[in-house]
């Protein structure tokens, strides 16, 4: 099976959720909308303007926060859906962090955090179906939205960019003001050089989940 297949597998299981289930301990503001079959789990916070559109799941301890739109999502414990960031028919993992981002169709690992103005494509101009390379074989999705597979431990930096089919390996830093056009191994570094790409060993780590515990709670 092919990470992709998640994305359709997503939609069967969001269609199992019958009526909303909102824990006691999550906390909504007056401001905020919670739209259709959605769950929040324990500890869950939404933000003043936030909007959540069933059928939707909100991990344990995340953030929803200001203006930001989840919809047709899993979201997992612990996530920070950042200001003004939009999710859309995609799955997150744990620990991932946003900032004004664009997410749509899309599998996140878990400590992942996109900086503030980064987005993921998720249809061609043609709007045609997307192609996903394994090995050297370019294999047809069945998808004509599919935005990225991105592992664990990856950091995107500020005003990065996904072209649609994207996969990026566990452990990869992508510089600020990437366009990413290609599929990218895991434990790289990639930057920009001249207008081109350039893709080099990350000789880093991504900090622990645990180091952004300050960060969180001062929100």
């Amino acid at each position: 099976k092919y990470p992709w297949h998640l994305l359709p597998l997503l939609q069967h299981e969001l269609q199992k959720i019958r009526k909303p289930s909102i824990h006691p301990t999550a906390v909504i503001h007056p401001t905020a909308v919670i739209d259709g079959n959605v769950i929040l789990e324990e500890g869950v916070r939404v933000f003043a303007h936030a909007t959540i559109v069933g059928p939707c799941v909100i991990g344990k301890r995340s953030i929803v926060a200001n203006n930001a739109l989840v919809r047709s999502s899993s979201i997992g414990p612990d996530c920070v859906v950042g200001y003004s960031t939009e999710i859309k028919s995609s799955i997150l993992a744990s620990h991932v962090w946003t900032h004004m981002t664009y997410i749509g169709d899309s599998v996140i690992g878990s400590n992942v955090s996109f900086g503030g103005g980064s987005l993921t494509g998720n249809l061609r101009l043609d709007e045609q179906e997307i192609s996903s390379m394994v090995g050297e074989e370019k294999i047809p999705t069945g998808l004509t939205k599919f935005g990225c597979v991105i592992g664990n431990d990856c950091r995107l930096g500020v005003r990065s960019t996904l072209n649609p089919g994207i996969k990026i390996g566990q452990g990869t830093f992508v510089s600020s003001g990437v366009l990413v056009d290609r599929d990218i191994p895991e434990q790289s570094y990639v930057s920009m050089k001249r207008g081109e790409m350039t893709v080099r060993e990350n000789r880093t780590s991504a900090p622990p989940p645990e180091a952004r515990n300050t960060f969180k709670s001062a929100m």
